[in-house]
């Protein structure tokens, strides 16, 4: 008895979306690498998820990160099953075999994926700048301006998509200015540990995330490369994202307190039989080594 490696889901899930049918379109070894990739992110979500009941783990990063790759693996799997996708009238017409054609297939789902996790891993390194709150907020904003930009661009046939493509990439280097400015000098002041989490953190989003208007560009925008080309691309830019950074994250603030970032944090689940707690206390910088009894309630007269 053989086993037979197969995946037919582009013979299945085929190349017809509401009678349209995309020329330019992902191939089975496209696919194969969706699955791949669905298969790192749904691996990294049960790993992150069993790292929130680890003591030494901070709950905050751990659990985000969960949330990520999971909506990350949900994203990818709807690509590796060539699904989540729209036809479009393409601008630039190319001769190249790989990329010639009329309508080029548009994964949107993408851009759900992103419009979703990239707010929680950009979240998760501003707080290690002691960003405040108002700035993570509008930063969040921000970067679903360039998620949204992006993607009513794909959609436009017409020139007028570089428009949305610069609206999309301003946002970007906002968000870029937050992180040098206001993040840098927080993390500094926070602590040599996590100044130098927040470095390499920063730098692995500068490095990573300009990326992604260069993928726009010669993908969905110009139609440069092929769509098998496009899904290593992006693959791997999304692999270093979330669960590579996220796991360094987690790993990286094992022994640092929220506390320290501004933020008032209870350890769930640390509660003694009589009403005694352990671990950090709300309204402290540091914490609480062994018990702390619980307040006696004041009695009146």
């Amino acid at each position: 008895m053989y086993l037979v490696k197969r995946n037919d889901a582009l013979e299945i899930n085929g190349f017809m979306v509401n009678g349209e049918r995309a020329d330019i379109h992902q191939t089975v070894e496209a696919s194969d690498w969706y699955w791949t990739v669905t298969a790192i992110m749904g691996l990294s979500t049960i790993a992150f998820w069993f790292l929130r009941w680890v003591k030494s783990f901070n709950r905050l990063y751990t659990s985000s990160m969960a949330v990520a790759t999971l909506i990350a693996a949900v994203a990818y799997f709807s690509m590796a099953s060539n699904l989540g996708w729209v036809p479009i009238d393409v601008e630039w017409h190319r001769s190249d075999d790989e990329v010639s054609g009329n309508t080029r297939q548009i994964f949107y789902v993408r851009y759900i994926m992103w419009f979703l996790t990239l707010p929680i891993i950009l979240s998760d390194v501003l707080l290690l700048g002691a960003v405040p709150w108002t700035a993570i907020v509008t930063n969040v904003i921000v970067s679903w301006v360039w998620i949204v930009s992006i993607l009513i661009g794909t959609l436009v046939s017409s020139t007028y998509k570089w428009g949305y493509y610069t609206f999309g990439v301003v946002s970007l280097l906002a968000i870029f200015c937050t992180l040098f400015i206001d993040g840098f000098k927080g993390a500094k002041a926070v602590g040599s540990d996590v100044n130098r989490t927040f470095l390499i953190s920063a730098a692995t989003i500068y490095i990573v995330w300009i990326c992604y208007p260069v993928a726009y560009g010669v993908c969905e925008y110009g139609n440069v490369i092929s769509p098998a080309s496009e899904s290593a691309f992006y693959g791997v830019l999304d692999v270093l994202t979330i669960p590579v950074l996220g796991g360094f994250l987690a790993f990286a603030t094992r022994n640092i307190e929220l506390s320290r970032l501004g933020l008032n944090h209870t350890v769930a689940g640390h509660t003694t039989e009589k009403g005694h707690t352990t671990g950090a206390t709300n309204g402290t910088n540091g914490v609480t080594n062994g018990t702390t009894p619980a307040t006696e309630p004041a009695q009146t007269a």
